[in-house]
C-alpha cells in the first residue's frame, strides 16, 4: 500500500529540529519520498517559491535583523546590508545614507536566500500546530569611490625662502658638506588628505645645522623617491596612485632648498624607468630634438630640470664614484656592504653609501692607513607608512657632515623631529606653511 507522502513544511521542520542529524535519506524513507533526491528537489522548490509575503501574512512578527557594515579603503568604500527589508539597491542607498553627490556607484551585487522560521498556530479548542515558514533573506553589497578621489593632490607647501633663512653672520665654510640619503620623497592618499612618505622634519632640521655651521653645499646618496605607484614588490592600491608629479614638484623644492649638488640614483628611483620599458620601451629613450644625446625626456634628470638646477646625477649607484681625492659615494646593496666594504686593503680610504636605512659606521685600520665606511641614515617615514615586508622595520633617520679638508665626518642623529647637535636643540614638525611650492619654483628657474 503506498503511504501519503508527509508535506515537505514538516519534513523541513524534523531535519532542522534536530541540526540536520537526520538525513533526507532517512526522512525519505519516513514520509513516503521515492528517495533522497527526490525529496531534496522537492524542499529546493519550495525554497525558490518562497516570497516575503508568505512570511508578512502570518502572525509571526520577528523578522531576521537587518545588518550592515561598512569598510572604506582609500577612496573606495564598500557597504554591504544583509536582511530581509533591504532587497534593492535603492533601498540600500536609504538604509545606508549614501551621499550619491559625494560618492559614484561603480558595481553592485543582490543575492537572495531562504531562512526557515518555525510559527506556531492555536485553534479555537487550543490545539498547536506547528509549521516551518521560508522567509527569504537578501545580501546586497555596493562597491563606491569617491566623486572627488583627490588624484590631483593638494598643493604641495613652502617653508621659506632659502636665503632668508641662512644667517648672514655666519661664515661659508666650503669644506663641509652634508651627505643625506634616502629620502623616499612620495605620497600616500586617504579620503582624509594626502601624506608625506619623506621626513620634512628630518630635512628642515639639515637646514638648520648647514645654516649653523655655514654649509652651501650637500649630496644625496639615492632613493631620492619611492615611486610606490610604479613599483612591482607590492600591489598598486588607491592609496599609492596619481602621485608622481606631486612628487617630482615636492623634491625639486628640497634639492634647492638644501643646495644639493649630486644626486645618486638609487634602487628606488629605477622603478619609473623600468615601469616605462615593461610597458612602452620606446618612450623611455626619446630624447629631445635640440638635444639628441641629452637625457631622455621622461629621466629623473630631465624631469627635475638638472640642467637648469646645476645638479650632477650619477646613475648606476652601486658602483663607488669618486666624489673627492680620498672619498668615494655610491647608494649600495646589501651584497657590497657585506662583501666588499670590509676589505682592508680596498682602494677607497672614505665610502658613504645609503640603502640600509640605519646609521652606521665602520673603521679599521690597513698598513695604508684609516680606511673607514659610513652609512648615512635616512631622511624618509620610519614609522609604517613607506611600504616594506615588515611593520617595523628599525630604521634610522640622520644625516652625516663630511670636512673634505681633514677627511672627517659627523654622524647627526634625529628622533621623532628633534637631533641634538654640539650641545644644541634642533626641533622641527612635518607642517607646511601657506605658500604654494610652484612659486617657490618659478623664482628657482626663472
Amino acid at each position: 500500500m503506498k503511504r501519503n507522502k508527509t508535506p515537505i513544511d514538516q519534513v523541513i521542520l524534523e531535519h532542522t529540529s534536530y541540526g540536520g542529524s537526520r538525513t533526507w535519506k532517512y526522512l525519505a524513507n519516513k514520509y513516503g519520498y521515492k528517495d533522497a533526491d527526490t525529496l531534496y528537489s522537492a524542499v529546493k522548490r519550495l525554497r525558490r517559491k518562497a516570497r516575503v509575503s508568505d512570511f508578512e501574512d502570518t502572525a509571526y512578527s520577528k523578522a531576521p535583523e537587518q545588518v550592515m557594515s561598512k569598510k572604506i579603503d582609500g577612496d573606495n568604500m564598500i557597504v554591504d546590508v544583509r536582511g530581509a527589508s533591504v532587497s534593492t539597491l535603492d533601498e540600500l542607498v536609504k538604509f545606508c545614507e549614501i551621499d550619491l553627490e559625494k560618492d559614484i556607484i561603480l558595481s553592485h551585487e543582490v543575492k537572495k536566500w531562504a531562512v526557515p522560521i518555525k510559527k506556531v498556530d492555536k485553534d479555537k479548542d487550543g490545539n498547536q500546530t506547528t509549521v516551518v515558514l521560508r522567509v527569504p533573506i537578501f545580501g546586497i553589497s555596493a562597491k563606491l569611490r569617491a566623486k572627488d578621489p583627490k588624484h590631483t593632490l593638494l598643493p604641495v607647501q613652502v617653508i621659506t625662502n632659502v636665503a632668508q633663512m641662512r644667517p648672514k653672520s655666519i661664515a661659508v665654510n666650503e669644506n663641509l658638506v652634508v651627505v643625506y640619503s634616502d629620502t623616499h620623497i612620495d605620497f600616500f592618499r586617504t579620503r582624509e588628505g594626502r601624506f608625506p612618505m619623506h621626513s620634512r622634519s628630518t630635512l628642515k632640521i639639515i637646514r638648520m645645522i648647514m645654516d649653523d655651521l655655514g654649509i652651501t653645499e650637500s649630496i644625496h646618496l639615492g632613493d631620492l623617491f619611492d615611486f610606490a605607484e610604479h613599483s612591482k614588490s607590492f600591489p598598486k592600491t588607491q592609496e599609492f596612485m596619481f602621485t608622481t608629479q606631486a612628487a617630482m614638484v615636492e623634491a625639486a623644492y628640497w634639492l634647492d632648498y638644501l643646495e644639493t649638488k649630486l644626486v645618486v640614483e638609487g634602487n628606488h628611483d629605477v622603478r619609473i624607468r623600468r615601469a616605462i620599458n615593461d610597458h612602452y620601451i620606446a618612450v623611455g629613450h626619446l630624447t629631445r630634438v635640440d638635444d639628441l644625446y641629452g637625457d631622455p625626456v621622461t629621466s629623473i634628470p630631465h624631469l627635475l630640470a638638472f640642467d637648469r638646477s646645476g645638479i650632477k646625477w650619477i646613475p648606476d649607484g652601486h658602483t663607488p664614484v669618486a666624489y673627492t681625492k680620498d672619498c668615494y659615494i655610491m647608494h649600495g646593496d646589501r651584497t657590497y656592504d657585506a662583501v666588499r666594504l670590509w676589505n682592508m686593503y680596498s682602494p677607497y680610504k672614505t665610502i658613504f653609501f645609503g640603502h640600509l636605512h640605519r646609521d652606521a659606521s665602520f673603521c679599521k685600520t690597513s698598513p695604508v692607513g684609516l680606511r673607514q665606511v659610513h652609512a648615512a641614515g635616512c631622511c624618509c617615514d620610519i614609522k609604517g607608512m613607506i611600504p616594506g615586508h615588515k611593520q617595523v622595520q628599525g630604521w634610522t633617520q640622520g644625516f652625516l657632515i663630511y670636512d673634505k679638508a681633514s677627511n672627517r665626518v659627523e654622524h647627526i642623529l634625529i628622533e621623532n623631529g628633534k637631533a641634538y647637535y654640539r650641545g644644541k636643540l634642533y626641533e622641527a614638525d612635518d607642517e607646511m606653511d601657506d605658500k604654494v611650492i610652484q612659486d617657490k619654483l618659478n623664482k628657482i628657474f626663472a
